[in-house]
């Protein structure tokens, strides 16, 4: 899995409180700097425009499609080690 010092948009003091409220936008720019770094591309990645809009919904980030070897390369990225999650 990526190091979370990966995600370079982000803030480091965002990145240590796992409940810091961090803009999608800057979510879905790291995650494909992130993706990226493992040979992945996702061009469907993005932020979903009908829970951005609703009230009592997180917005979500919608991963999209990919092609085989993406889906093959995602795989190996996260086959590494696991490190705990939180939440």
């Amino acid at each position: 899995m990526t190091d979370p010092k990966h995600l370079s948009h982000v803030p480091a003091d965002q990145l240590a409180d796992g409940n810091a409220d961090i803009d999608p936008s800057t979510l879905v720019r790291s995650l494909r700097d992130a993706l990226a770094a493992h040979g992945v591309k996702a061009p469907s990645l993005g932020l979903d425009g009908p829970s951005m809009f609703h009230p009592y919904v997180p917005t979500l980030i919608e991963l999209g499609c990919i092609t085989k070897e993406n889906a093959r390369r995602l795989i190996q990225a996260l086959a590494g080690p696991r490190p705990a999650v939180n939440g």
